[in-house]
């Protein structure tokens, strides 16, 4: 005697299939074949053409070496393989990197600007004109004075703009030592290569503006948030650089190596107020659509006209901005699958592979420029595990932008780098 039949493991539902199953097989036989036949040639075709109608896509590819233009009359668009991340020229949203281009559609962004070149006018007519360093930039580089889009309303940037001032005199004398070098930081949040050009040519870079060092904290929004492709990401640095060259043939200019960044950022859709706290790793709740598609807001009611775009800043992961798993980056992972042939579903884009490839064309292009220096700041954010890097969810979020940790352990590698290129100057 062996006692009644264990249960199936899912219970009665189970029991209920297989008999059913059963009975059907023995007294239709086509009928369950037919089943079965259908049941395998279905997701095989969906398997098959998964794997043959998938395009692959390659990252990490730059075939023009840019590294030995001495002008801007050296660079040319003709000279771009592709255009977007993704390796076609139709993906991706990307600007002429090598023509200056406002946001003048985005108010915040022209009040941000005009800040800016009204803080330089301030310094010149302070005689003031000659700080150690001059920060340019996007969100990084506002940021890391306490500001977005111009202002300093947020209370949670007031421990930023601390940071700045322990590691750098902000020239209103808030410094906390007195061998604290003079610094001012001209960033825009979401800004481009273009953009930030646009602004050099339009106040940012007057004739009486000499700062020691021209610090340029580039690329990331290019790469993450318009998906251009990492030829256009170094044309489009490269040509800041020279315009700097050509205006002020004295300065020293140090090119920051593009940050780890293992998750694309938003696109133009995002709102300044969204954008700011996206920028501090969180992941706030999404503004509903009301009547007539407008959004819903809980703060005070205001018309969407005036709501300005923050234009890609910075999808967060959980409340602290940290992921519960390890996020490794692969740098020679060269070419991926777009869609997973089983999920369907966008494989994630390998950020790092062009990151590393961008980084490297811009070492290249330092080591062959007289006082032009690359600045890598890798192992700031990244723990380096044989061939992967594992990104260092305390120092930085998975979008590229520093935490506040971040900021403080790199301003004070810039700060002693800075120090070293002052001195060399002065031997």
């Amino acid at each position: 005697f062996h006692g009644p039949s264990p249960a199936p493991p899912c219970g009665a539902f189970c029991a209920f299939l297989f008999a059913y199953m059963t009975y059907t097989c023995e007294y239709a036989p086509r009928l369950c074949w037919t089943v079965a036949v259908v049941a395998l040639i279905i997701p095989s075709y969906l398997l098959i053409v998964g794997v043959l109608a998938n395009p692959t896509e390659h990252f990490g590819v730059i075939r023009h070496d840019f590294t030995t233009m001495q002008s801007q009359y050296d660079f040319s668009i003709k000279d771009i393989d592709h255009w977007c991340l993704k390796g076609d020229n139709d993906s991706c949203q990307c600007e002429d990197p090598l023509q200056p281009t406002p946001r003048s559609e985005i108010r915040a962004w022209t009040k941000a600007h005009w800040g800016n070149v009204q803080q330089i006018n301030n310094l010149v007519e302070e005689d003031l004109p000659d700080p150690d360093i001059a920060f340019f930039g996007g969100s990084v580089v506002e940021k890391m004075d306490g500001k977005w889009f111009g202002t300093k309303e947020d209370p949670r940037l007031k421990g930023l703009t601390k940071t700045f001032n322990k590691h750098f005199t902000n020239l209103d004398g808030d410094a906390t030592d007195d061998d604290s070098l003079t610094a001012v930081a001209l960033g825009v949040a979401g800004d481009t290569n273009p953009s930030v050009l646009w602004r050099l040519l339009h106040g940012e870079m007057p004739d009486e503006f000499n700062p020691k060092i021209w610090w340029l904290e580039l690329g990331l929004n290019d790469l993450g948030r318009t998906q251009c492709s990492e030829e256009v990401v170094v044309l489009g640095i490269l040509r800041v650089v020279e315009e700097i060259m050509n205006k002020k043939p004295d300065a020293k200019i140090v090119i920051n190596a593009l940050f780890p960044m293992a998750q694309l950022r938003n696109g133009s859709s995002q709102t300044k107020d969204l954008g700011l706290e996206e920028s501090f790793g969180k992941k706030p709740k999404r503004p509903k659509k009301g009547g007539r598609g407008r959004a819903k807001f809980d703060g005070p009611k205001r018309s969407l006209e005036n709501i300005p775009r923050a234009d890609g800043d910075f999808i967060g992961t959980d409340e602290r901005g940290l992921r519960d798993r390890p996020i490794k980056m692969n740098p020679e992972k060269k070419a991926q699958h777009k869609y997973n042939p089983v999920t369907h579903r966008e494989n994630k884009v390998p950020l790092w592979s062009s990151i590393t490839a961008v980084n490297k064309e811009l070492r290249k292009f330092c080591n062959k420029h007289e006082n032009v220096y690359f600045f890598d700041s890798t192992n700031v954010f990244t723990e380096r595990d044989g061939k992967y890097y594992t990104l260092r969810q305390d120092m930085i979020f998975a979008t590229g932008i520093p935490t506040e940790k971040g900021f403080d352990v790199w301003e004070g590698r810039v700060a002693g780098r800075a120090r070293e290129i002052l001195a060399e100057g002065n031997r």
